[in-house]
């Protein structure tokens, strides 16, 4: 659909159509897993907002390749990314590109700058409090960045209702997620399990190979320590070639170094023992 919306766009010479169409048309492949698919249409997008001189949509889009990035484990490039996108949305004047600061929470969270994620996370609240425009989607990624912060299941449980409620189904995975982690903290393995499950069983219908690595991981690792290494075994080999498939998918070698060679990667395939060159 995005594809055809990107034809007629062009045919009518509208410009602001078609650099809409690449934007969520790249958001879509990157959760997918087709990474350099996802940069290319972004890329295309920038490029005619760059020659058009059109703010709106450029100050949207280095959020977008910092979220890829991240996804990555390019956590460098991410922030670079995400204080770009930051910087545009203020100087334009933009609340809700702006509001993406809580990339920078995202950021900050995996390099353990509990001060800047805290300074990121209140500037990004005070930003959403007064700008309404598409309130709801960014209220679910804040949601889910204090989520990740504070690991509690009050937070957790938020994000899930809020995603529930708009029927954001990444977001539900990432909830349910979260709350498996948060339970396996407290060794509630019934819990942790009954979660993760949930989550997986969304990622058959809704393929989302960012987070459902991660999901079908987390699944394994709890099979394991509840005594089931058969549905453990099966759940790594999901969260194998869906890593797989997305380091196939980069086209960058740099990048797909970065991903492969990342501890999170790399505990995975250890603990499902399995090996995928970097090279």
């Amino acid at each position: 659909m995005f594809r055809k919306q990107i034809e007629l766009a062009l045919e009518l010479s509208d410009a602001f159509e078609f650099v809409k169409a690449n934007y969520f048309l790249g958001l879509t492949l990157a959760n997918l897993g087709r990474v350099s698919e996802a940069f290319a249409a972004l890329s295309s997008a920038t490029d005619i907002t760059k020659r058009n001189g059109e703010i709106f949509w450029l100050s949207r889009m280095p959020n977008a390749f910092g979220w890829i990035h991240r996804e990555m484990q390019d956590f460098e490039t991410a922030e670079a990314f995400d204080r770009e996108g930051a910087t545009i949305g203020h100087e334009a004047g933009f609340g809700e590109a702006e509001v993406n600061s809580v990339n920078l929470a995202m950021d900050h969270l995996h390099s353990n700058d509990h001060a800047a994620v805290c300074s990121a996370m209140k500037t990004a609240a005070s930003l959403l409090s007064h700008d309404a425009w598409f309130r709801w989607r960014f209220e679910i990624r804040f949601l889910q960045a204090r989520a990740e912060q504070t690991l509690t299941k009050t937070d957790a449980i938020a994000l899930l209702e809020k995603a529930t409620q708009y029927g954001a189904r990444k977001y539900i995975i990432i909830a349910r997620t979260l709350l498996s982690q948060i339970a396996m903290l407290s060794a509630d393995f019934e819990t942790a399990a009954e979660e993760i499950t949930a989550a997986c069983s969304m990622l058959e219908r809704y393929p989302a190979l960012l987070c459902g690595w991660r999901a079908h991981a987390m699944l394994g690792r709890i099979e394991m320590q509840r005594g089931n290494p058969n549905a453990g075994i099966r759940a790594y080999r999901i969260a194998v070639s869906n890593i797989r498939y997305v380091a196939d998918h980069i086209h960058d070698k740099g990048l797909r170094r970065i991903f492969l060679s990342s501890d999170a990667i790399r505990d995975v395939l250890r603990d499902a023992g399995e090996r995928i060159c970097t090279d």
